[in-house]
């Protein structure tokens, strides 16, 4: 049986303290400043994107000149996976972000096949499974 890796694991008792004030204090905003909280996250997933579809529109262009940046890219695209989940989550993800995202993922397809995981620590597979991130077992074709 696959044993599962918990990111709290790697953290000592004082740490998963922290980790857990810092988690209910971030609750506590949010409610607090709700609609601004939604605003900037639909702000933040846009710019990400934009700055996505750019690195994309690069790798068509030339792949040779995106493979070694690859890595960072696709950390993120990670963060835009936990933005849009989180504005899904708040029914705030906006259709035209959702659409362009879709897109966004299909030309990515495009310019990537199979790979090694992208993160050095194999542990973190099961925090990010293929089904969902495939984008981390990927690389850039040349």
């Amino acid at each position: 049986m696959k044993e599962t890796f918990h990111l709290d694991d790697a953290l000592n008792a004082h740490q998963q303290d922290m980790v857990r004030d810092a988690r209910l204090n971030f609750e506590a905003e949010k409610s607090e400043w709700s609609v601004h909280y939604e605003q900037k996250l639909q702000r933040e997933l846009q710019s990400r994107i934009d700055a996505l579809e750019f690195f994309v529109r690069e790798c068509v262009e030339d792949p040779s000149t995106c493979v070694a940046s690859y890595p960072s890219q696709a950390e993120k695209r990670v963060m835009i996976e936990h933005l849009a989940t989180e504005a899904k989550d708040r029914d705030v993800l906006t259709e035209d972000l959702a659409l362009r995202l879709a897109e966004l993922d299909q030309r990515l397809r495009r310019v990537l096949v199979n790979d090694d995981f992208v993160y050095a620590d194999d542990r973190l597979k099961s925090v990010y499974p293929p089904e969902r991130f495939w984008w981390l077992y990927e690389h850039v074709a040349e």
